[in-house]
């Protein structure tokens, strides 16, 4: 039987998203990263995960200890109770405050404490894997916490559980080269800190895991934890299941040749009913999704294209398939 994964990525528990329109503003935490954690545990003890890894910055910084402690007791203890294992890293963010929340929460391992490589094994039916992990032991690290360290490699998959800055040489936060964690011959790489997740796949093995929901517009497409199921002592399947409740999109609007401000606002609406039937087949439909619209071509009614479009910021652009869809800028 399978060995079944569940990876997540920066979830900044406590920070809220920003730039919501006034209809969604009053209820912020519906759309937070703690809503994104509470969808991700109710999931992953629905699928029958094994195991549970983080891949630091749980927390968003040291003033958001109590917003952050209760939703990741409650979801922590949720997963233990149902079997599942789960363990972590610190990140920069989450430097001091994770260490103290792991002293509160005895169900959740955190792994490389104090700048030090370690190792959780774990093992279902035959299948093996080992998580090498470590976490930030002050809040900047201008040094690779991969070079001198000699891994151990064990039966079964090996993976690696870091947050760091992968090839930017003059970081502050963990510089790591590819090259360099290519070299530990770990099966692979589940990296925490850019939020924008890499295209990880059965063969792309080395990368971000990205946020669990996005944050801002600017964290667009999308959003959540990524399952790696291990069988036969092969990673055989590599999925990433969108659970984040809000979204953002980036929209191109051609308006060359057009004569008519409401011809506009048609495009808009046929360009959210795509995007909305596409978000539909997701592993969770997010109840609400942002819009930034950028404005491309030539035409001599752009003025009024503008204003017209900018008049339906306070309207829910809602097809009906995701419940309220706003347009955040053009």
């Amino acid at each position: 039987m399978s060995i079944r994964l569940l990876a997540i990525g920066d979830m900044h528990l406590g920070r809220m998203p920003s730039r919501l329109p006034d209809a969604l503003a009053k209820q912020p935490e519906t759309f937070s990263p703690t809503s994104a954690w509470e969808r991700t545990v109710l999931t992953a003890i629905d699928q029958e995960i094994d195991l549970v890894v983080i891949a630091g910055d749980l927390v968003d910084q040291e003033d958001n200890f109590f917003e952050a402690y209760r939703p990741l007791e409650q979801g922590i203890n949720q997963l233990v109770e149902a079997g599942i294992k789960v363990v972590g890293v610190s990140g920069n963010h989450d430097v001091h405050v994770l260490p103290r929340l792991a002293n509160q929460l005895s169900a959740f391992r955190l792994l490389g404490g104090n700048g030090q490589w370690e190792q959780f094994n774990f093992e279902k039916e035959g299948e093996r894997l080992t998580i090498h992990g470590w976490s930030f032991p002050k809040a900047v690290v201008d040094y690779n916490p991969v070079t001198g360290h000699q891994f151990e490699l064990q039966p079964g998959v090996n993976f690696g559980l870091l947050h760091c800055d992968l090839d930017q040489a003059q970081s502050r936060y963990a510089p790591v080269s590819t090259a360099s964690l290519k070299q530990t011959d770990l099966d692979a790489w589940l990296l925490g800190h850019i939020h924008v997740p890499s295209d990880l796949s059965v063969d792309n093995r080395i990368g971000y895991l990205g946020s669990l929901s996005g944050l801002h517009v600017g964290e667009s497409g999308r959003r959540g934890p990524w399952l790696f199921e291990i069988d036969e002592g092969q990673i055989q399947a590599v999925t990433q299941w969108q659970l984040a409740p809000l979204v953002w999109e980036h929209i191109d609007l051609d308006i060359t040749g057009l004569t008519q401000p409401t011809q506009a606002i048609e495009d808009l609406m046929t360009a959210v009913r795509l995007l909305s039937q596409k978000w539909l087949v997701s592993e969770q439909a997010p109840q609400a999704m942002g819009l930034r619209i950028f404005l491309r071509g030539e035409t001599n009614q752009a003025k009024d294209i503008t204003e017209a479009l900018l008049d339906q910021k306070p309207n829910n652009l809602s097809s009906g398939e995701i419940d309220y869809v706003f347009l955040e800028s053009i």
